[in-house]
């Protein structure tokens, strides 16, 4: 029994292949491009995001000398505050996505809070600042300035969600997670 544990994080994805003493086999980093279109716009491709885990997983298998089949299980974790929006296809419809450093939602946070007071936000979602980072308006400036993908969007995913999406099939979001998101 082994399993792959996947950190995606802001530079690249670590991940680790352990056995089940938790002895660790094999680590990889694969390393992926965050773009900077504005000083307050930062961006990632969810597809190196999966490019990186297959290429990560390929590494630790040779590296180790595991076949697949030895795998058993297959643990994620990811940078938060990611907003993949999806069809109802399961494709995203975005190249690239605002990632949790992305602060382009101000106008949107502040439309938001002159009807919403913070304290009561905070109080509710336990979410923090700067608010322009968290997915709802994310979301927000999504309807804003890019309606059609609004119009067509069916779930949004954060971006370890967006991995089990393509590993799976299945769009879910765990609870600790989602908290963060809207």
């Amino acid at each position: 029994m082994k399993f792959i544990a996947y950190d995606l994080g802001t530079g690249g994805v670590k991940a680790s292949l352990y056995d089940e003493s938790l002895n660790t086999l094999a680590k990889s980093f694969i390393e992926y491009c965050t773009i900077y279109p504005k000083s307050y716009m930062h961006e990632q491709r969810p597809e190196d995001w999966w490019d990186s885990v297959k290429e990560s997983t390929r590494s630790l298998m040779i590296k180790s000398r595991t076949a697949p089949e030895e795998i058993t299980c297959l643990a994620l974790s990811g940078h938060s505050l990611v907003a993949v929006p999806i069809d109802r296809d399961r494709k995203s419809l975005m190249e690239y996505v605002p990632i949790w450093s992305d602060t382009r939602a101000t106008e949107e946070a502040k439309e938001f809070f002159s009807k919403i007071d913070e304290k009561t936000w905070y109080m509710t979602t336990g979410n923090g600042f700067p608010a322009p980072c968290y997915s709802l308006f994310k979301l927000m400036w999504y309807k804003k300035h890019l309606s059609d993908i609004f119009q067509r969007t069916y779930k949004v995913l954060g971006s370890k969600d967006y991995i089990n999406l393509k590993l799976t099939g299945c769009v879910c979001m765990d609870p600790s997670y989602a908290s963060g998101q809207f």
